[in-house]
């Protein structure tokens, strides 16, 4: 074989020995958005009733794949137009309205309650990362009980298909126990929990007491980010729950090519 040639063969497999083995992922800088955002007040004249609805949502532009770009933005206008009941509205107008007038009717039956709502929702890019990009949803919502409610939900879309990627999706096939065993050593780490101490007794309520991985997750460039919901795995008081774990811890995990 040509000297050159073999020379030339050897650069290109190492090129792709390095790509294949990095455990950081690169930022997509193809993906362009604009965000589109949205305020209205139920009495803007007054100074004393401050119930609002605050919209704020990301419209990804094309970046050469448009059907793809425009699968995600209709799943997320659809986030951004559904109301904490699971009802779809067809426009943000529609939406806003129903909310003050949910609020006027609550009013009119206890007018001695003078308490505020308040709604937001936002969608935002979380990260764009090799070919995919995470959308996180956020929503916080106050309509006049003990304390307001929020919860934030991700959502990782690989580019080149469309779809929202799953742990599955992600983790080789049979590497999900190792990833669990990681992520509750973390968790215990994180929640100062000693080994073999039972959850419940320090107000965690996992199912029958068991860790369980989330499939709410997100990517930073060089970690991935469990995300556990308000009430999901513990009371109020003790709010949502984040498990950080280095993706160079996760070499022989994470089917990197999926990302």
């Amino acid at each position: 074989m040509n000297k050159n040639i073999f020379c030339l063969l050897l650069v290109i497999i190492l090129i792709w020995s390095c790509k294949n083995n990095s455990t950081t992922l690169k930022k997509n800088k193809d993906i362009k958005f604009e965000t589109i955002n949205i305020e209205k007040n139920f009495n803007p004249d007054s100074t004393e009733d401050s119930t609002n609805f605050i919209i704020s949502y990301v419209k990804i532009s094309d970046f050469g794949k448009k059907n793809i770009a425009d699968l995600i933005n209709k799943d997320i206008l659809k986030l951004i137009l559904t109301d904490e009941d699971g009802s779809l509205y067809q426009t943000t107008d529609e939406l806003i309205n129903s909310f003050f007038n949910g609020y006027k009717s609550f009013m009119g039956e206890f007018p001695e309650i003078s308490i505020p709502w308040a709604t937001e929702k936002k969608v935002s890019v979380i990260s764009a990362l090799n070919n995919t990009i995470c959308i996180g949803y956020n929503v916080y919502y106050s309509t006049g009980g003990a304390h307001p409610n929020y919860y934030t939900n991700y959502y990782n879309y690989n580019i080149v298909t469309g779809n929202i990627l799953t742990l599955k999706d992600i983790v080789i096939n049979d590497k999900m126990d190792s990833l669990l065993k990681i992520a509750e050593s973390k968790f215990r780490i994180i929640k100062e929990i000693p080994d073999g101490e039972e959850y419940e007794t320090i107000g965690f309520t996992f199912p029958d007491g068991v860790f369980y991985l989330s499939n709410n997750f997100y990517f930073t460039e060089d970690k991935i980010v469990f995300y556990y919901n308000t009430y999901e795995i513990a009371p109020y008081v003790l709010g949502p729950t984040e498990i950080e774990i280095d993706l160079k811890d996760l070499k022989e995990i994470i089917n990197f090519s999926n990302l």
